[in-house]
């Protein structure tokens, strides 16, 4: 009997802790961040945050998780727009490969944080190998037509440098 209550005491915070949202430090408001040192603050969050985004496909997720997964997306994303840390480079070869599936808007400014965050030399480099490394992985279900695919042959060829503002 003792063990059948361990079990289930077990199973019980096991799926407590299955039921948290991926990140638990997300704002609920975002209008108070009008100083830099708030956006720093964001940091620690948004490097667990965008490691969530990066390392997690949306189609492996169930219906309630989505929500969380979008909430964290805008984290990062607000956070890509307003720390003075970092900046961003988008290109226009860029926006075209995000203009069919917003989804990747996301995804690569997810990337971008982690690389910034993770203190890469490169940050621009490391963003867009791990955007088509994301891109790339067949768990994450990005369907790979039109733009995508363009880049994604682009960057196989190793002509990737146009997308970070490299010719």
């Amino acid at each position: 009997m003792k063990k059948l209550q361990l079990f289930t005491l077990l199973l019980f915070f096991s799926l407590a802790a299955l039921a948290q949202p991926p990140v638990d430090c997300i704002p609920d408001d975002y209008d108070d961040f009008d100083e830099d040192e708030q956006v720093q603050s964001m940091d620690k969050c948004v490097h667990e945050g965008a490691n969530y985004i990066v390392k997690t496909g949306l189609s492996t997720l169930d219906k309630d998780e989505v929500e969380d997964y979008l909430e964290v997306a805008k984290m990062v994303t607000f956070w890509v727009g307003a720390t003075p840390d970092h900046d961003f480079m988008i290109t226009e070869d860029l926006v075209k490969v995000f203009k069919k599936n917003n989804l990747l808007y996301f995804i690569y400014f997810s990337c971008a944080a982690k690389a910034a965050l993770d203190g890469d030399d490169d940050v621009d480099e490391s963003a867009i190998k791990m955007f088509a490394n994301y891109i790339a992985n067949p768990k994450n279900n990005i369907e790979q037509k039109g733009k995508v695919k363009k880049f994604m042959k682009d960057f196989r060829a190793g002509n990737w440098g146009k997308y970070i503002g490299r010719a």
